[in-house]
């Protein structure tokens, strides 16, 4: 072969690689095509309904090239797409659940494996009151009396508080958990460690701030607790149960206002060592809770 010729077929080894390698960024550019030919393009979201709503909300998107496999985008937050049934050749329509997410306005979008498209409108997730029922773990913390227990009451109210993180907590309305902050008050009477005796009409009230802040925060108020013994004999208080002087504002209030909520607070004491301790020079100053549970609605 003579060498102008072999340079020839040189050039032409070159320039198909390098044909392929334009080809493929432009297949990535404009989307990729089926068997057939036709071309897939990422999600293109012209409009949706509502401007605004809850965690757990459905807003429906309006548009072109919606598959099954896309993703919906809150900002930097992503939910599954449900619900498409538009045959390929008409996906204009799709819906998506509002992930559990922060209160604020949040930019839409649609992604699959083709691209990301944006919808013109936003998104305003808002505070809302979850129903419930839920049922979450208490976090350990310390039960404190102020002023301290004594074995007879030196005529002052003593005030029970105490702050412990809640975990868990999927209900029938929404599928993940939400954490939140729970903090307690007792209003204990005089300062007698008869008081924890259980039977009394004490009033005892938490306020939960939960998390995402868009879940409305709740406040549960108990009438009375019973003491009661644990199988290892440690101390354990049950609040609630019966329906009688419990209820829950804001969220998980369930059906019947949270009437049939309850708590449970498991100590590190036995009866005997609560009562030793409240015979002592201080009197009992606080109680260490290892666990309990949380049921609202």
């Amino acid at each position: 072969m003579k060498m102008s010729a072999l340079k020839a077929v040189t050039r032409r080894l070159v320039v198909i690689p390098a044909a392929l390698a334009l080809a493929a960024s432009l297949i990535s550019i404009v989307g990729a095509q089926t068997a057939s030919g036709e071309e897939l393009l990422p999600p293109d979201p012209t409009s949706s309904t509502g401007a605004s709503g809850c965690v757990g909300s459905v807003v429906t998107f309006y548009g072109h090239e919606f598959y099954p496999s896309m993703t919906a985008l809150f900002g930097s937050y992503s939910t599954s797409v449900y619900g498409i049934v538009i045959p390929i050749g008409d996906n204009d329509t799709a819906q998506a659940t509002v992930p559990n997410i922060p209160t604020g306005t949040y930019t839409l979008g649609l992604h699959d494996n083709y691209g990301t498209g944006t919808d013109p409108d936003t998104f305003t997730v808002v505070s809302c009151p979850f129903i419930g029922p839920a049922t979450w773990e208490n976090t350990k913390f310390a039960w404190a009396f102020d002023p301290p227990l004594t074995k007879s009451s030196k005529g002052e109210t003593s005030v029970a508080t105490g702050t412990a993180a809640l975990t868990g907590g999927a209900s029938f309305d929404h599928d993940y958990p939400t954490p939140g902050s729970e903090t307690l008050s007792t209003d204990l009477g005089p300062n007698s460690c008869s008081a924890l005796a259980g039977g009394t009409t004490e009033t005892t009230t938490l306020n939960i701030n939960w998390s995402p802040d868009s879940i409305t925060s709740s406040t549960v108020t108990f009438t009375g607790f019973d003491e009661t013994e644990t199988s290892t004999g440690d101390v354990q208080f049950t609040f609630g149960g019966s329906g009688v002087g419990t209820s829950v504002t804001g969220s998980y209030a369930g059906t019947d206002g949270g009437a049939s909520s309850e708590m449970t607070l498991t100590t590190s004491m036995t009866s005997a060592a609560l009562t030793k301790a409240c015979d002592g020079k201080n009197g009992l100053k606080s109680i260490k809770i290892l666990s309990g549970t949380l049921s609202l609605g």
